[in-house]
């Protein structure tokens, strides 16, 4: 029987090894996260095309192949099952307030963009607690979703998580905001 997918999410974790970091996607169901990969090795004939063409045709390949047979694609793709994650931090980071204040703004910028301009600017962070080891995931992006707030990454991952997600803003070099 076939696992339910709850959501994919693409993110670049820190690795000790060149490039400083890789490419994953994160797969969500109702047992488990799964972690695959990005490269040949998981779907070999994806070499032509742009970067986001070959993201977008993984995507669809990954919604389609069997949980197991992503698992066994590469011996780097593995398993966190939710029984053994303790907690789930989603971290929204934003600029501190002084860069905003140096009024670094497209010229003509209208208050309400200015306002869009400060919330696109920053990244998202997942970061997962096992009883044994911490993941942390940067750099997160939907793949089928352009633009995606910080909402949209809570509304796939509550349902996974449950209680064990907390979802926090912060500014860089601060305290967390809320």
């Amino acid at each position: 029987m076939r696992e339910k997918l709850l959501g994919i999410i693409k993110a670049k974790r820190s690795v000790f090894s060149l490039p400083p970091h890789v490419r994953e996607f994160l797969l969500f169901t109702p047992e488990r996260v799964v972690v695959a990969r990005q490269s040949t090795r998981l779907f070999p004939y994806l070499t032509a095309g742009t970067r986001t063409e070959v993201a977008s045709t993984t995507v669809e390949l990954l919604k389609t192949t069997e949980v197991e047979a992503i698992l066994q694609a590469s011996k780097h793709n593995f398993a966190l099952r939710l029984s053994e994650i303790r907690k789930a931090v989603l971290t929204k980071w934003v600029s501190p307030r002084g860069f905003f204040e140096m009024e670094v703004y497209p010229r003509g910028s209208t208050a309400s963009e200015v306002v869009n301009l400060e919330k696109s600017w920053g990244w998202t962070e997942l970061e997962i607690i096992t009883s044994e080891k911490k993941y942390k995931w940067s750099d997160l992006e939907i793949p089928e979703k352009e633009n995606a707030e910080f909402k949209d990454y809570e509304n796939i991952l509550r349902p996974v998580f449950g209680d064990k997600l907390s979802a926090r803003l912060a500014r860089e070099r601060e305290e967390p905001l809320g």
